[in-house]
C-alpha cells in the first residue's frame, strides 16, 4: 500500500484564508445535515465555534510556514547569534565543509599549496624510489647493481614538491613558509604516499629584442609598459586568484567554488595553474599575437625572445624551450625594444617606464594576496514563538463565559458547569494545535544526532485554557500524564532511527547493511542502531572528505593513544560500528577502577562494573572466586559477552518484577544486574544502556593499519620485506608500493562471528581506494600482542620521537607482519549423512580459535 505523502508542488494558500476555510466547512455541513437543519448564520453557537476554529487553523498554518532557520532556533534568544549559528551548522554543515575534498590530484595539491601565504607557485611530480633485486641471493640494494641477475624495482608513491616563494621574503620568512608547507603536506598525505624533501624552483631568465610600430598619437611610455606586462604575463603567467564573488560573476553557478580542496584565500583558476608548468616551450608567434592585440600597437616589424646570456643564435627562433624543471622568468630591464612612430624612433623614458611596470606587477600581486575566501554564514534565524499559544476559547464572545472576564457572580451552578463543559470540548482542539506547534518547535531535537534524545513526539499542557487545572489537573501531574500518552519507546526509537537514516542519506551514506548484519548476528537493539548512525552523522563531513588520507607522521608524540590515525581507519570504524577509533592497545584492554575486584570476608573475590561517570553499579559477579586472577578472568568474559545483546537473559522474580543476567556461550550465568524493574520494557532499556557503555568504554574492537611504504629501505643493510623471486612476478609483487595491512582482533566481541567478519571484509575492500591492495588479518591475542609492541616501537621511530635501535625495531615489525596468521573459529567436519555440513569451500576454514558467540 502506498504511504500517504504531502506533495510540495500542490500546496496552496488555502490554509491561510479563514473565509475560504469557513465557507468550505459550511458546504460540508450542508451536505451532511442540510435535510434537517438550515440555520447556518453566525449567531448560531456551532457556527461561531466553527468560525474561531477556522481562524485557529490559519494561525497554526501561518506559524508552520516559518523558515527552517527560524524554527531550529526557536528556543534561542534573538541576540545570541553565535548560538544560532552553532545550532544550524550542527544540523546542516556549510557547503565548503561538505562539498570540498582532500587534495587528491596534482592540480588539487598545487591549489592547496598556492593557497598558503608566501607560496607563489608549486609543482608536484612523481618521485619513485628505485631498488635493485639480486635474484641470485634474493637481496635488495639501494645502490644500482650490474649483472644479469639484477632486476630494477620501481617503488611508487613518492612525490617531489617544488616551490616558488613570494619575492621579497627574508631568510627567516622563507624558513617559516617551508615549515608551514611541510606541515600542510603531512596533514593531507594520501595513503601509501610520501613526499621527498622540498625543493625551491630554479629559474631561467628570458629577454626580448625587437622593433614595434605604434600609433602616431600614442604615449610611448604607456605602450612600452603595456608591452612589457604582456610579455611578462606570457613568459611567467600569474596564477589567477579571484574572490568567490568575482568567480560567481564569471559563472552563475557555484559548483566550481567547491570543486577540489577547501581554500582560505579565494578561488584558484585551474586553467591558470595548468599553464604554469615547468619546462614549457615559448612560442614567438603567440607572443607577437599578444602584442598586436594591444591598443596603439600598429605592427611588429621584428621580435626575438632569447634566454638571457645566450650568445649563439637559436636553432629555431619561433619556439624556445625552457630548461627542464626550471621556470621561465622575464627580465624586462635587460630587454631591448625600439618603438617606432611612422618609421622613426619614438622616444620614451625607459627608467620611468620600468618603474611603472614594476609598480603594476606589485599591485597585481598584492591584490591576489588580499583575496579571501567567502566565509559562508548560516542564515540568522529569529524566534517565532512556536511554543507560545493563546487558547481558541479566549476568542469567543464574552457571553460564552470563557474569556478573561469569565462568568458573572450571579451565574448559576448549571451555567458554570456548561461553560466548563464547553471549555473541555474546546481543549481537544487546543491540545491538537499545541501538539502541532510543539512538534515544530522541537525540530532541533528531532534532527539532533545526540543519542540521549530519544523522544519523537512532543507537546505541552494547554495552560491558556480557562480553568485548565480543573480539566487537566495541576502541574507537574498534567505534564506527566501528557508525556505518558505521547511517549512510546518502541515507536520513538523507530522514528528516531528513520530520521537519522534520512540525515545520513543526505550525504550519500547508508548504514542499512551494518544494522542488518548486526541484527542477524547479535540481535542488535534499536538504541544501539541509533548510536551507530549518530556517530557516523556527527563525523560525516571529515569521514567522507578525508577517507583517503594517511595519518600525520609529523606529529612527534602523537603516535599512540591518539586519534591521529588515517582517514580510512576513521571511516571504517564509523561504518563498522567500532566506538573507539584511537590507535591504542588491543592485545590487553585496560580495566580501570570502575571494573572492581572486591575481597569478601572469606578471602574470596567478586567483581563489579560501574559507570565511571555516575558510579552506579551496572553488573556484578554471579558467584565468588577463589583468586583474584579467576575473578578478573571472569570479569573480562563478562565485558566480552556484555557487549552483545544476544547474551542477555531477562527473568521474572516471584513478585512479578524483572531482572537480567549475562550468560556465556555455554548458557551459564556469569554476571547479573542487582536491580529489579517494574516492566520488561524498562529491563530492556537498562540492557541497552549496559551494552552501549561496555562497547564505548571497554571494547577491544579496533584495528591497526600499516602502510608498507613506511618500510622502504634507505640503506643496503637495512631490514627488508621479503619479495617473490619468480621472474614473471618480481615487478608486480614488490612489497612496498600501495600495499597495506589491516589487522583486527579475532577475539573482539563481534569479530569472533564469521558472519560478521565477512561483512567487515566486504566493507573494508569496498572502502579501500582501488589502487591500494589491502591484506586483512584476523589475529589472536598472542599475535596481537607481538604486532602491537612492534608497531608501537616502530611508530616512535617514524614520528621522530626516538632514534634508538631503529633497525632492530623495524626488523621486529617486519617479523611480526610476516608471522601473522588468520585465526578461524573451530569448525568440525561433518559426516556425509549430516544435514548440516557447515563447511563451505572458500568461506570456511578448519580453525583452532574457540568462537565465543
Amino acid at each position: 500500500m502506498t504511504k500517504p505523502r504531502i506533495d510540495p508542488q500542490q500546496l496552496s494558500d488555502t490554509p491561510l484564508d479563514a473565509s475560504h476555510l469557513f465557507n468550505q466547512s459550511i458546504e460540508h455541513i450542508i451536505a451532511l445535515s442540510g435535510e434537517v437543519w438550515t440555520d447556518y448564520n453566525k449567531h448560531d453557537p456551532g457556527v461561531t465555534l466553527l468560525e474561531v476554529l477556522c481562524y485557529l487553523l490559519t494561525e497554526v498554518s501561518y506559524r508552520l510556514q516559518a523558515d527552517i532557520s527560524d524554527v531550529l532556533v526557536d528556543d534561542i534568544p534573538d541576540d545570541n547569534n553565535e548560538a544560532k549559528n552553532h545550532r544550524l551548522l550542527s544540523h546542516f554543515p556549510a557547503a565548503d565543509e561538505v562539498l570540498t575534498c582532500a587534495p587528491l590530484t596534482e592540480l588539487d595539491y598545487r591549489k592547496y599549496l598556492i593557497d598558503i601565504p608566501g607560496v607563489e607557485n608549486a609543482w608536484i611530480a612523481p618521485a619513485p624510489n628505485y631498488l635493485y633485486l639480486n635474484t641470485d641471493n634474493n637481496r635488495i640494494t639501494v645502490k644500482a647493481q650490474q649483472g644479469s641477475d639484477v632486476r630494477a624495482l620501481t617503488i611508487k608513491g613518492g612525490y617531489q614538491v617544488t616551490l616558488e616563494l613570494t619575492e621579497g621574503l627574508n631568510a627567516q620568512a622563507k624558513k617559516q613558509v617551508i615549515e608551514q608547507v611541510e606541515q600542510a603536506l603531512n596533514r593531507q598525505r594520501n595513503l601509501c604516499e610520501w613526499f621527498a624533501p622540498l625543493k625551491l624552483v630554479g629559474k631561467q631568465n628570458f629577454i626580448i629584442c625587437g622593433d614595434i610600430e605604434i600609433s602616431p598619437h600614442a604615449d610611448a611610455n604607456d605602450v612600452y609598459v603595456a608591452i612589457m606586462l604582456a610579455v611578462h604575463n606570457y613568459v611567467q603567467p600569474p596564477i589567477d586568484i579571484r574572490s568567490d564573488q568575482q568567480q560567481l560573476q564569471q559563472q552563475d553557478w557555484a559548483d566550481a567554488l567547491f570543486n577540489g580542496p577547501r581554500l582560505s584565500h579565494g578561488f584558484v583558476d585551474s586553467q591558470s595553474v595548468a599553464e604554469t608548468r615547468l619546462g614549457r616551450t615559448l612560442y614567438l608567434s603567440d607572443l607577437i599575437t599578444l602584442i598586436m592585440q594591444l591598443d596603439d600597437v600598429v605592427a611588429v616589424h621584428d621580435l626575438v625572445i632569447n634566454p638571457d646570456g645566450q650568445k649563439q643564435p637559436l636553432a629555431d627562433r619561433w619556439q624556445v624551450a625552457v630548461t627542464d624543471n626550471k621556470k621561465a622568468q622575464f627580465k624586462a630591464q635587460a630587454s631591448h625594444l625600439t618603438l617606432l612612430r611612422r618609421g622613426l624612433p619614438a622616444h620614451y623614458d625607459k627608467e620611468r617606464a620600468l618603474a611603472d611596470y614594476k609598480s603594476q606587477l606589485k599591485s597585481g600581486r598584492q591584490r591576489r594576496e588580499q583575496v579571501m575566501a567567502l566565509q559562508l554564514q548560516s542564515p540568522v534565524g529569529n524566534s517565532t514563538g512556536l511554543r507560545s499559544y493563546h487558547s481558541v476559547s479566549r476568542d469567543l464572545p464574552a457571553v460564552y463565559g470563557l474569556s478573561d472576564a469569565g462568568l458573572s457572580n450571579q451565574a448559576s451552578e448549571l451555567r458554570k458547569a456548561q461553560a466548563l463543559q464547553l471549555s473541555g470540548y474546546l481543549t481537544l482542539f487546543d491540545q491538537l494545535a499545541i501538539s502541532i506547534l510543539a512538534q515544530a518547535s522541537h525540530l532541533n531535537d528531532l534532527l539532533s544526532p545526540e543519542t540521549a534524545q530519544e523522544r519523537s513526539y512532543f507537546s505541552f499542557v494547554a495552560k491558556s485554557v480557562a480553568n485548565w487545572q480543573l480539566l487537566l489537573g495541576d502541574d507537574p501531574t498534567a505534564t506527566a500524564k501528557l508525556d505518558s500518552v505521547l511517549t512510546n519507546e518502541t515507536v520513538d526509537l523507530d522514528r528516531r532511527n528513520r530520521l537519522m537514516d534520512f540525515m545520513v542519506a543526505r550525504f550519500g551514506e547508508d548504514l542499512t547493511d551494518l544494522t542488518t548484519a548486526m541484527l542477524n548476528a547479535f540481535g542488535l537493539a534499536p538504541r544501539a542502531t541509533l548510536r551507530y548512525k549518530s556517530q557516523l552523522y556527527q563525523t560525516i563531513t571529515w569521514s567522507s572528505r578525508d577517507r583517503g588520507l594517511g595519518h600525520d607522521i609529523s606529529q612527534r608524540n602523537q603516535y599512540w593513544n591518539t586519534n591521529n590515525v588515517s582517514g580510512l581507519e576513521l571511516r571504517l570504524c564509523r561504518l563498522l560500528g567500532i566506538a573507539n577509533s584511537n590507535r591504542r592497545n588491543l592485545g590487553d584492554v585496560a580495566y580501570d577502577i570502575y571494573a572492581e575486584l572486591d575481597t569478601t570476608p572469606d578471602d574470596e573475590y567478586r567483581f563489579r562494573i560501574r559507570n565511571r561517570d555516575s558510579g552506579a553499579i551496572l553488573l556484578s559477579s554471579s558467584t565468588r572466586y577463589d583468586s583474584k586472577a579467576a575473578a578478573k578472568a571472569e570479569m573480562r568474559q563478562t565485558i566480552l559477552f556484555g557487549s552483545l545483546p544476544s547474551h542477555y537473559q531477562i527473568a521474572t522474580s516471584k513478585d512479578g518484577r524483572f531482572y537480567f543476567n549475562i550468560i556465556d556461550d555455554q548458557g551459564e550465568v556469569i554476571a547479573r544486574r542487582i536491580e529489579y524493574f517494574t516492566s520488561e520494557q524498562l529491563a530492556r532499556a537498562a540492557i541497552e544502556e549496559v551494552v552501549d557503555y561496555l562497547t564505548v568504554n571497554y571494547s577491544d574492537e579496533g584495528m591497526y593499519l600499516i602502510e608498507h611504504s613506511w618500510l622502504i629501505p634507505k640503506r643496503d643493510d637495512e631490514p627488508q620485506l621479503a619479495i617473490a623471486t619468480d621472474d614473471h612476478a618480481i615487478e608486480s609483487n614488490e612489497p612496498y608500493s600501495y600495499q597495506i595491512h589491516i589487522i583486527l582482533p579475532a577475539y573482539g566481541a563481534r569479530f569472533a562471528s564469521m558472519e560478521f567478519r565477512r561483512y567487515c571484509e566486504t566493507v573494508i575492500r569496498s572502502e579501500v581506494p582501488a589502487h591500494i591492495m589491502p591484506r586483512v588479518c584476523w589475529v589472536d591475542k598472542d599475535d596481537m600482542a607481538q604486532i602491537e609492541k612492534a608497531y608501537h616501537d616502530w611508530l616512535a621511530i617514524l614520528h621522530g620521537a626516538t632514534t634508538t635501535d631503529a633497525d632492530d625495531r623495524k626488523q621486529a615489525l617486519i617479523d611480526a607482519i610476516c608471522a601473522l596468521n588468520n585465526v578461524y573459529p573451530q569448525q568440525p567436519l561433518h559426516t556425509c549423512e549430516s544435514e548440516d555440513t557447515g563447511f563451505v569451500l572458500g568461506r570456511t576454514a578448519l580453525g583452532t580459535f574457540k568462537e565465543s558467540l
